[in-house]
């Protein structure tokens, strides 16, 4: 039992089958369940929420260093919606122990009416929208899935955020022109007002506050980028009596700048993301395969080193093992066998993202191993059952054992599904050797580029050793 529950695919099920409870929980919290004063089922998220502290502390010690454990997303995602709830629950609680004898007291809804606690209906809303993405982790391992996630991924970091910053300069110098000549230093002009007898004192009267300077420029230039383009607005045909723009601007700012703005905007600057997107989608899209296979092993890698049990369970199972390595004796670590250990697992926890490819193949070369060890276990048991039908024909005896047709139909089907599998794990092993041969090619190509000293005599015995090694595993998958 143990061991079952300590297997990857099992851990996956169950803590993806905690993240939909968790999910559920939150969502009917925000939806109906959110009042003034704590209830039990956000005690109960509460709790839950500390098993997956729980998490993040022991995968953030399996690190090498925390900058390591903070360049994942997915974890950094994780510590911002713990955050995020907590600076909610935490002043949910605050407003419970001093204003919870005058919330009751309170004819109205305190909940609906008082602000302090629709924000903090906003911090479970936006913790609520990064746990839903967060079930974009659980889909990597999909080969449909994974490499569009990680084109996604691309494209917000290497596409998106450049092109935003050229965007943001753009509309900037747009918007301020737009307010500028629409509205000069704030004042609208009044519909109803005759144009050489506007005094002094209407002018102060009919002039715009900062704030709402500024909303209107960041509006119109965002609203002019996405396509809406304001051409009644801007030429005073649909304006309020108290917001009309200047006349010159009304004609200046349609004809020319907004013309400009919308050329540069919608047709060169969109049309540069949409060549940016397509080119990264086809760079992705031709080594799906590997991308997929790293995912894959990378998600299998971080459920080995997870607690067997998911979320809020786990925080009794992080008390027992904390006792359990409280009881121990310490000369057992101080051992020569212990401190072998130790060197080992600091070692494996050193190993760089390339080598990760390498453990890959190992571990399908144990698969094919067992598969084939199980073939020969079959087959044998298939030659045993023949030499007893023999036997029994020999002597004379009836037995009551199935004829030799059915037998070899009991044994094809297990056959046939130990062919496929092998069948299957030779074609990955041979898709990795040729991700190793490129790997171990750029590799020789940066320390080309960037040492300028030779590199080390037992390097090409490395890279000969690693060829070697990729093609016995490779070879023995296509023995049989």
């Amino acid at each position: 039992l143990g061991q079952f529950l300590s297997s990857p695919s099992v851990k996956f099920q169950y803590h993806l089958l905690s993240h939909l409870v968790l999910l559920a929980l939150l969502t009917s919290t925000v939806l109906f369940h959110f009042h003034s004063r704590l209830n039990r089922l956000e005690t109960l998220i509460a709790v839950w929420f500390v098993g997956l502290v729980v998490e993040e502390a022991i995968e953030c010690r399996n690190c090498k260093s925390p900058l390591i454990y903070l360049g994942d997303m997915w974890n950094v995602m994780d510590l911002a919606s713990i955050g995020l709830f907590y600076l909610g629950f935490f002043a949910k609680l605050g407003l419970d122990l001093t204003t919870g004898a005058e919330v009751e007291r309170m004819s109205c809804v305190p909940d609906f009416v008082d602000s302090r606690y629709y924000w903090i209906r906003v911090l479970y809303c936006v913790c609520l929208f990064l746990l839903y993405c967060r079930l974009l982790f659980y889909a990597v391992i999909f080969k449909a899935i994974g490499p569009k996630i990680r084109m996604i991924c691309e494209m917000l970091v290497t596409d998106l955020l450049p092109f935003l910053l050229v965007l943001g300069i753009f509309m900037a110098a747009f918007g301020v022109s737009l307010q500028s000549l629409l509205y000069p230093n704030g004042y609208y002009q009044r519909r109803s007002a005759p144009r050489l007898r506007v005094t002094r004192l209407d002018l102060h009267s009919s002039r715009w506050e900062m704030q709402r300077v500024w909303v209107n420029l960041i509006e119109k230039a965002f609203y002019i980028t996405v396509g809406e383009f304001f051409v009644e607005e801007l030429k005073g045909l649909a304006c309020e009596e108290a917001g009309c723009p200047h006349e010159i601007g009304r004609v200046l700012v349609p004809t020319a700048l907004n013309f400009l703005f919308i050329l540069v905007t919608n047709v060169l600057l969109l049309n540069l993301l949409i060549a940016l997107f397509s080119k990264t989608v086809d760079q992705i899209h031709g080594n799906s395969t590997s991308v997929w296979y790293y995912s894959r092993h990378y998600t299998v890698e971080e459920f080995q080193r997870r607690l067997a049990l998911p979320p809020p369970l786990n925080i009794l199972q992080a008390v027992y093992l904390l006792l359990q390595r409280l009881r121990a004796p310490r000369c057992l670590h101080n051992t020569r066998l212990g401190r072998h250990r130790a060197t080992m697992l600091r070692r494996l926890r050193g190993v760089r993202r390339e080598s990760a490819v390498l453990k890959f193949v190992y571990y399908l070369a144990v698969q094919a191993v067992a598969m084939r060890s199980k073939r020969a276990e079959l087959y044998l048991g298939l030659v045993k059952s023949n030499r007893s039908r023999h036997f029994t024909e020999s002597t004379g005896e009836t037995a009551a054992a199935a004829t030799p047709a059915e037998q070899l139909q009991q044994q094809q089907p297990p056959i046939q599904a130990v062919e496929r599998r092998l069948a299957s794990l030779d074609d990955q092993m041979k898709d990795l050797r040729s991700m190793l041969e490129k790997i171990l090619q750029q590799q020789q190509q940066q320390q080309q580029q960037t040492l300028e000293v030779p590199p080390p005599p037992n390097y090409q015995l490395q890279v000969h050793a690693t060829e070697s090694s990729s093609e016995d595993a490779t070879g023995d998958g296509s023995q049989f």
